[in-house]
């Protein structure tokens, strides 16, 4: 338990899960409550990465990629859920976002890359890979679906004004005191003269992808190679899920085609940083009156 950033009465507790670090700020409660509430939703999330992580051998998304291409494979509720969101955002965004993304090493065959490998069955609960080589991997998507099911236990608590985050993803939920909700800054961290972008989050969730925060992992479903777009993307959606793949998928997006899926998304806005030393280019409601 420390002090949060947004003030006092904000109870604030740290977790290292899925390869970062996530935080909780709590508003509102009995500081022994507000940390008996944060454990809680970080065992759920530990919970989740056992599932979720391909790096967990016994996880549901390794017995998918070990054996998926010649059986099908029961999973658990969630990982078909975090599968099905991955599915839909990769139909949305015409394939740019894809967690079968796998790097072209230099030499050798391209890897099989391409969601319509992937057979999911909602009734069975059942994954099946049609064609053998494609691997899966949530690193993409995985924190924001964490911090997702992490604000639904919250809520079991009646915890109603939370930031939860994870690295570059942060969900808002309620607001801190005094505010009419999460003030959080888009690029604060740029080496640039240019003014950052003051957002407030209102039951929002923001995400953050670009060649200083993941690098040369952000591959181009298209290419099997790093990623081209622009040097940042941040995507703002209604849920941590949604913005988490938004913002590795925009990295790989044109602006037309961000601006695009904006109009077509009004719940979802972005901004782009195109190049190091360039100006945002912001798209969506979020930005109509600033």
């Amino acid at each position: 338990m420390g002090e949060s950033m947004y003030g006092p009465g904000v109870h604030v507790s740290f977790h290292e899960a899925m390869s970062s670090p996530f935080e909780i700020h709590i508003v509102g409660e009995e500081a022994l409550y507000a940390r008996q509430a944060s454990q809680a939703a970080f065992r759920e999330i530990d919970r989740l990465e056992m599932y979720l992580s391909h790096f967990q051998e016994s996880s549901d998304i390794s017995r998918i990629n070990a054996r998926g291409s010649f059986e099908t494979v029961l999973v658990t509720f969630e990982v078909m859920e975090c599968l099905r969101i991955a599915e839909q955002v990769h139909k949305d965004t015409g394939g740019a976002f894809d967690i079968t993304v796998q790097k072209t090493e230099p030499g050798k065959p391209r890897p099989v890359i391409g969601m319509e490998h992937v057979e999911l069955d909602m009734e069975k609960v059942t994954v099946r890979l049609k064609r053998a080589g494609v691997k899966l991997d949530l690193g993409g998507i995985g924190k924001g679906f964490g911090i997702d099911k992490a604000k639904v236990f919250l809520e079991d608590w009646e915890i109603k004004d939370v930031l939860i985050s994870a690295s570059s993803t942060l969900l808002g939920v309620g607001a801190p005191p005094g505010k009419e909700g999460w003030p959080v800054t888009i690029g604060a961290d740029e080496p640039s003269r240019r003014t950052p972008i003051e957002i407030v989050l209102k039951n929002q969730a923001l995400s953050a992808s670009g060649l200083r925060v993941r690098g040369s992992h952000i591959i181009d479903p298209a290419t099997g190679r790093a990623a081209r777009g622009p040097s940042r993307a941040w995507a703002i959606a209604p849920t941590g899920t949604l913005a988490d793949a938004l913002s590795t998928a925009f990295m790989v997006m044109t602006a037309k085609s961000v601006e695009a899926y904006c109009k077509a998304h009004p719940e979802v806005s972005a901004v782009l940083l195109p190049r190091p030393n360039s100006e945002f280019v912001k798209f969506g409601a979020a930005f109509s009156e600033i």
